[in-house]
């Protein structure tokens, strides 16, 4: 209401400069409103206009209106009443009424303009501030206003310059002063934004609303101790002040005082409960104290005061991915996203949300567009080099990490995720270097240790690589993965007690078995050896693979090697009707569509088979147990293909019976597997000694174990060869056994 006051004494003041020109030029006295009856009730009436006694001062106007319709004054004034009411019709009614009477009063096409903004009619507004200024150049408080509408607009430099034009004809204009400064906060100029603040509260120390605004650019600063100070001398003028209590929460929750935030939210919604943003804000603070049931109903809240509030619809999108409602998450993204397209916050998180269901080319349009409207941000930069590297394309995703850290070069996440690609590419000297720097910046980082544990233990440094995993678990007692890779570097080293004990807390985390501990412990004779390895461990294996299977595989050859042992064999058909038993992203399908009449696929990861059916080679693509699905399927096919599938089961005997049982009479069974040669019969099937192929579940089988399960199965050896299976990351060839089978006719005795 002071605002209201000081403008309403203008108005007074303007009026009685006409009355006495208007005196002058007669030479004589003149009452306004055409009795002195009149003039009187209208001074009392401005009286308790100023004093904010609204419904007194309204019906002191009609009075006056009564008598005179044509009273102008009183017509403008009854306008001002009903848009401090918030009636905004009727005011823009009462004021264009006035200025049909005095079409040349620059306060009336000021106060004009004011109920027009009001009824978000801003080119309106404008147009009548302009009119105002035509009237009255000088008019200080026009040029204020009109800045608040063109900044209203997106136009910050016009506003400026109004609000510079404003404190230049009244240096001594608080409230310009601080519109100029919300002004140039917005331009990002906070330095002159704090100085014109600070100008308003030298000016008027009691701006409660200067304060807070001073506040905000503190805030952007990066100043949070005086930006607090700020708000709380913004709400020491004004306890009431809902929008001072949020901004408030605002700096606590970014020092960290979450609970302290929450209250001072709590109690801006105490005050206005309809205050959308604050319940976004509170729903913030929640999500970070994990409280997500109560974050997602904040959200919701603020949307329901504010359907188009994209903000809101973000940060609920995010909260519900934490929660793992991932279809929920990408829906409030786009709703985000069609309310405010250039949001590059949104399609930055629409795009972590598609990587996390699997659809990575979704994801990198979404990192694209990120990019495209905010070049320099470092963090889609680093998520887009994550899906690129997942994808195998690897100097693509350096390229993402190294802008990332041009643009932010404390960036941790970045340095270690540059890491993990050089470590994939048999760079252990530049990896170390990368999770050095990441750990540099953030000592903390659990899974920078355990990375940085694996490249030392590929550059031979084992005690230093032991080290780096026990300082992981220090930092992240239940990381299961440091324990199973520190066991790994402990069996190099000979420390046999201390390897069991790793992998049996690996196995304690992670019951489920997602890592393959179980079979580690097999391999050292400590658990009875597996018949195949845990679904849990290749689904998790084979969800991460299936983003890269089919690039740039230079190094694997099963699916050749299955196709070309295939097409080499005579077959009692042209066309035939073959099953690909764990067919994987579909790469010997491709290979052997040519040869097919029915190409149908079965594999047990849902990410793999999704990779399957985009080549669309297969008749059918089945998800589910390949050993089922054989069992299942008796004498249906001619050909049973298993590349890199069979490699994860240890004893063959029930996949070979299967396998029998679905082909028909002369059909061939054509598959590979890792060679074990250490030729002593006890030892026919082995956990893989290569520790990288260990820990991906993979067993070893010696020819003589297979020739011999063959014919106990109702099978003739049509190949057995060794053949190179595929190199590892430092280019050292992994031998396999390609493997060609022939069903014996079930006639044969």
């Amino acid at each position: 209401m002071d605002g209201w006051a000081v403008y309403l004494g203008d108005v007074w003041q303007q009026m009685n400069r006409k009355q006495r020109r208007t005196e002058k030029k007669l030479g004589r006295p003149v009452m306004q409103g055409a009795s002195p009856g009149v003039q009187k009730v209208f001074a009392d009436a401005l009286r308790h206009h100023q004093a904010g006694r609204l419904n007194e001062a309204e019906r002191l106007y009609r009075q006056i209106l009564a008598v005179n319709p044509r009273h102008d004054d009183s017509l403008h004034l009854l306008g001002v009443v009903a848009y401090q009411m918030g009636r905004h019709d009727l005011a823009v009614d009462m004021i264009s009424k006035a200025i049909a009477i005095n079409a040349k009063s620059a306060e009336y096409h000021s106060s004009l303009s004011l109920a027009l903004t009001a009824q978000g009619k801003l080119d309106d507004a404008v147009a009548c501030y302009r009119q105002a200024l035509v009237l009255e150049p000088d008019f200080a408080e026009a040029h204020n206003n009109l800045g608040n509408a063109l900044k209203d607009q997106g136009k910050l430099g016009e506003a400026v310059a109004c609000y510079r034009r404003a404190v230049d004809l009244k240096p001594d204009y608080a409230e310009a002063r601080n519109n100029f400064g919300n002004a140039l906060k917005d331009q990002g100029k906070l330095d002159e934004a704090v100085a014109q603040y600070q100008r308003a509260l030298a000016l008027k120390p009691d701006f409660a609303e200067a304060h807070n605004n001073l506040g905000n650019a503190l805030k952007d600063q990066g100043k949070l101790d005086e930006a607090v100070a700020q708000y709380q001398r913004a709400l020491a003028l004004k306890p009431d002040y809902a929008k001072a209590h949020n901004n408030l929460g605002n700096a606590l929750k970014d020092q960290g005082k979450l609970d302290e935030a929450v209250a001072q939210y709590q109690r801006a919604l105490a005050l206005k409960p309809d205050y959308a943003e604050a319940h976004n804000n509170l729903g913030n603070a929640l999500k970070d104290q994990d409280k997500l049931d109560e974050a997602v109903a904040q959200y919701q809240r603020a949307l329901a005061l504010k359907p188009d509030y994209a903000e809101a619809h973000y940060n609920l999108g995010n909260a519900l991915k934490d929660q793992g409602k991932l279809d929920e998450a990408v829906a409030q993204h786009q709703r985000a996203l069609a309310f405010k397209p250039d949001f590059a916050e949104a399609h930055y998180n629409l795009g972590i949300v598609f990587n996390d269901q699997g659809k990575p080319d979704e994801a990198v349009a979404c990192y694209r567009r990120a990019l495209d409207l905010k070049p320099d941000y470092a963090e889609a930069h680093n998520n887009f080099g994550i899906v690129l590297n997942n994808q195998g394309k690897l100097d693509d995703a350096v390229a993402q990490y190294q802008r990332a850290l041009a643009f932010k070069p404390d960036f941790a996440e970045a340095h270690y995720n540059l890491g993990i690609v050089f470590n994939g590419q048999g760079k252990p000297d530049k990896a170390v270097t990368c999770y050095r720097r990441a750990l540099d910046l953030k000592p903390d980082f659990a899974e920078a240790h355990n990375s940085l544990g694996i490249a030392l233990n590929d550059q031979g440094k084992l005690d230093e690589a032991v080290a780096q995993y026990r300082r992981a678990l220090a930092l992240k007692p239940d990381f299961a993965e440091a324990y199973l890779n520190m066991g790994t570097t402990l069996k190099e080293l000979g420390q046999l007690a201390d390897v069991e004990a790793s992998y049996r807390r690996a196995l304690e985390i992670d019951p489920e078995d997602t890592l393959g501990a179980r079979l580690l412990l097999a391999s050292l004779g400590l658990e009875r050896m597996p018949m195949r390895a845990s679904a849990s461990h290749l689904n998790r294996l084979y969800v991460k693979r299936s983003h890269d299977w089919d690039s740039g595989k230079t190094y694997y050859f099963g699916h050749q090697l299955v196709a070309g042992a295939l097409k080499k064999l005579p077959r009692k058909s042209k066309k035939l009707d073959i099953l690909d038993a764990g067919c994987g992203t579909g790469l010997v399908g491709v290979l052997v569509r040519d040869l097919a009449n029915r190409l149908d696929g079965i594999d047990m990861s849902a990410a793999m088979l999704e990779k399957a059916r985009e080549k669309a080679v297969y008749d059918h693509a089945h998800l589910g147990d390949l050993l089922s699905f054989m069992a299942d399927s008796a004498n249906s096919y001619d050909v049973i293909t298993c590349a890199a599938t069979l490699i994860h089961f240890g004893d063959l005997t029930p996949v070979f019976h299967a396998a029998a049982s679905s082909l028909r009479d002369d059909g061939l069974f054509v598959f590979t597997l890792f060679l074990n040669d250490s030729g002593h019969n006890n030892h026919e099937v082995v956990v893989h000694q290569n520790s990288s192929l260990a820990k991906g579940g993979c067993y070893a089988h010696s020819p003589g174990y297979v020739s011999r399960l063959a014919e106990a199965a109702g099978f003739f050896v049509d190949i057995l060869e060794h053949r190179i299976h595929e190199y590892d990351k430092k280019i050292t060839p992994i031998m396999g056994l390609v493997v060609a089978l022939r069903r014996r006719s079930r006639l044969t005795p």
